[in-house]
């Protein structure tokens, strides 16, 4: 069955395994590391580590998965790190009107758990942006992601 429109299948290099490939939802960013973090050829802990971040460094990340971020290498390879390997959220302190209904979901990609709904013309707080999506604390206090296309 082919992958969903809306979805870009990524294509590696073929292994000895038939690993099914990951979706990447695209994200463009450079992200502070906040701690020494391996590098993977894939988005799995167990596979290959190909580099180790340093801790204060930046990387630029090019997308996410489920559970990893997909990074460019200053070595020109493409690796899998951790999203709590580097600093995800970009705190800001602004009210914007949204143009459309939005899910409000619990981590930043299209994978997250929806935990509510936020509607167009009211207003969001937003407390932090992270890839392609705004963290927003609504007025019972819940935090949680919405994207940024809500906003256009």
């Amino acid at each position: 069955m082919p992958p969903p429109k809306h979805m870009t299948p990524v294509h590696h290099a073929s292994s000895k395994n038939s690993v099914h490939e990951p979706e990447i939802e695209p994200a463009q960013a450079r992200l502070k590391v906040l701690e020494d973090s391996p590098v993977y050829a894939a988005p799995a802990k167990s596979s290959k580590h190909i580099e180790q971040l340093t801790r204060d460094k930046f990387v630029e990340v090019t997308g996410s998965t489920h559970y990893f971020l997909r990074v460019n290498l200053k070595s020109g390879q493409t690796g899998y790190i951790e999203p709590s390997a580097v600093e995800l959220v970009k705190p800001v302190d602004k009210v914007f009107v949204l143009t459309h209904d939005a899910a409000v979901l619990d981590k930043p990609n299209r994978w997250a758990k929806k935990v509510a709904e936020v509607h167009a013309s009211h207003n969001v707080h937003v407390v932090g942006l992270s890839l392609d999506y705004m963290q927003i604390r609504m007025k019972s206090g819940l935090e949680g992601f919405i994207p940024m296309s809500a906003l256009q």
